[in-house]
């Protein structure tokens, strides 16, 4: 596997490198280098003759892209907090598959926060929509299951703690048609699927409340 060093600036940032996996176009490395040459590839070997430090965060980073690879949640606080972290550092790249995953990790650390705790759940699910949104803007042709999976699940559980966000105000559609297009993208992921399905149960339940009324 390769990592792919880019131009930085006068710190330690990362960069990333591609590859399949699990039947999903995703990305698994990401690396970093202060570099003014522009881009280089390093093999692993490469790899070693850096400093200890620098491969540690190499490879921290390659652990949490492919932990959040997963199609389940993640809950594990430890693992979360490690992804906030390591992906903070790269979030002015502008890349779907960094951007989807940060916005993932601050959904899952909202879902692990107690359910009284509901201004620091709000923020940190205001914080993975902008992250979710970003990675559509720059989602390829070819679409990102995860980035439309995760935007949906970060509109649901926005609207259960702030219904008159201004996110989720007109959001119903909006989060339908997002799974429906990671169940297209992805149609082996069971749990985009299952959170289609309820989310079609609610809207038929509402459709007919509304008629009743």
């Amino acid at each position: 596997m390769f990592r792919h060093i880019f131009s930085s600036y006068s710190r330690f940032t990362y960069g990333y490198g591609v590859k399949k996996n699990a039947g999903i176009g995703l990305l698994t490395a990401a690396v970093v280098a202060v570099s003014n040459q522009g881009p280089q590839s390093w093999s692993d070997s490469e790899l070693k003759k850096k400093p200890g430090w620098y491969q540690e965060n190499v490879h921290r980073l390659e652990n949490v892209v492919k932990k959040l690879s997963l199609y389940s949640f993640v809950e594990d606080s430890t693992v979360i907090e490690d992804a906030v972290d390591i992906l903070q550092r790269v979030e002015n790249v502008n890349n779907c598959e960094i951007s989807w995953r940060l916005g993932r990790a601050f959904v899952e650390k909202a879902n692990l926060l107690a359910y009284k705790a509901i201004e620091d759940r709000k923020e940190l699910l205001e914080k993975a929509v902008v992250h979710l949104n970003k990675a559509l803007q720059s989602e390829s042709s070819k679409g990102v299951a995860g980035a439309h999976k995760w935007y949906a699940i970060a509109l649901v559980l926005l609207k259960q703690v702030d219904k008159d966000n201004k996110h989720v105000k007109k959001a119903g559609k909006e989060i339908i048609n997002h799974l429906e297009t990671a169940v297209k993208l992805d149609p082996k992921d069971a749990f985009s699927n299952h959170f289609l399905g309820v989310q079609y149960f609610f809207c038929w339940k509402l459709s007919g409340f509304v008629e009743n009324i």
